[in-house]
Order: C-alpha cells, then structure tokens, then sequence
C-alpha cells in the first residue's frame, strides 16, 4: 500500500510540472502583448510664429489616426499657453489614445514676436573663439516672421565634434533670442538661455551678432557661445 501511494505521489508530480511547464510556455510565447502606439499628424509646421496682436490665437489643429482600424479623427488641445499680446514662444499640445489605452502627444510651438516681417537675419554666421584653428559655422534659415533653424547650434568644432545639433531659434524682439526645450531628428533634447542679438554699426560693414547659453543638450551648459555673421 505504501508502495502504491509513493509510486501515485510520484506520478502526480510529474503531471503537475508538465502541466505548469506547458502554462509558462503558453504565457511566454503567445500572451506577451506588444504595445501599439497611435499617430498625431500636426496640420502644419511643428514650429510656426505671428505678429503681436489681440484676440484668440487659432491653431491650424491636428490629426490622430489609430493604429488599430486607420480610423483618423481631428483633435482639438488639451493645452493651449498662447497669449497674442505678449511676445515669446508658446505650445499648443495635442493628445490622442487607442482602444488598447496607448497615449501619444504632440506640441506645437508658436511664436509671438515684434519683429517686422521684412527683416531677414537668415546667414552664415561662425561662433567666436579663441581656437581659430577649427571653423565653427552654423547656417541660419528664416522659416517665419521672426523665427529661424540653425543647422549648428552649439557652435561646434564642425571636423571634431560631430555631429552637430540643429534647433529652431526665436526673436520675441529685436534684441532677444529664445531657444526652448525641443527634441532633435535625431532623439536629442536641447535648449538655451540669455539669448541676445545685436547689429554692431561701430564696424564697417555692420557685425552681425547673436549668442546664447546652453541649457539642455551635450554642451557645456557655462559658457556663452557667440555668433557673428560672415560678411
């Protein structure tokens, strides 16, 4: 009798590991679910700038298409910091979910600026340092009222140090520069402070001059990095 229940207890355990074996393997190899995230589409440019003005700020809006069934629908914000009458970068942000609860966001960043429309300061420009022996260009592209991308944002060494970080840049007025927190093609978060621009009429011809301080990025985030225009 012993014999018969040791032989039975023997054989209970057996199926009983055969059994939660073939469970694990079930849960690994076919209940493992992969997240699927949706899409925002923004209508329009990621960064966009307007005159000084009243009134409501309306933006061109956005698309989130689910990733499940294709099914697009058009988003209104859930945040929108836009103040017309005062100049500087704003965001309008945008949020959409799928059936599974997968959240996405997108923002907008909308300058407000003084600046007239028909002032250009788009340009090579080269960062002013002592090391002469590498050239440190960045090129300027004016892409609104006010509002510029600089292909080398922390001025650096272009045979030495790359890669080099592009950034879109802002003139609230025609003395300030703003960089704000914002995500390169290539996944780099990066932004600026004590932005400041100025023509130099003392030289002949006028220097062309804006710097700033690194704040976010691979930079060194003491030093002033200033730029003047190549003539």
């Amino acid at each position: 009798m012993r014999k018969y229940i040791s032989y039975l207890s023997i054989l209970t355990m057996i199926i009983v590991f055969i059994a939660c074996k073939k469970k694990t393997d079930g849960v690994t190899e076919n209940n493992l679910v992969k997240p699927h995230y949706p899409t925002i589409t923004l209508n329009g440019n990621q960064f966009v700038s307007t005159p000084i003005g009243t009134g409501a700020y309306s933006d061109p809006g956005a698309v989130g298409t689910n990733d499940q069934t294709g099914a697009k629908v058009n988003l209104t914000p859930i945040k929108n910091t836009v103040d017309l009458t005062t100049p500087g970068f704003y965001t309008v942000t945008y949020e959409f979910r799928n059936d599974d609860g997968y959240i996405v966001d997108v923002t907008r960043f909308v300058l407000v600026t003084t600046v007239s429309s028909s002032k250009d300061f788009s340009g090579k420009y080269e960062r002013t340092n002592s090391d002469s022996a590498f050239v440190r260009v960045a090129n300027v592209s004016k892409i609104g009222i006010g509002l510029y991308r600089i292909d080398n944002v922390g001025g650096v060494k272009t045979t030495t140090q790359l890669p080099t970080e592009p950034a879109y840049i802002g003139f609230p007025n025609d003395s300030i520069i703003q960089i704000p927190l914002q995500t390169t093609p290539d996944g780099t978060s990066l932004s600026a402070a004590d932005g400041f621009f100025y023509i130099d009429n003392s030289v002949t011809p006028s220097d062309t001059i804006m710097q700033w301080r690194m704040t976010a990025g691979p930079f060194s985030f003491t030093s002033i990095r200033q730029f003047t225009k190549v003539h």
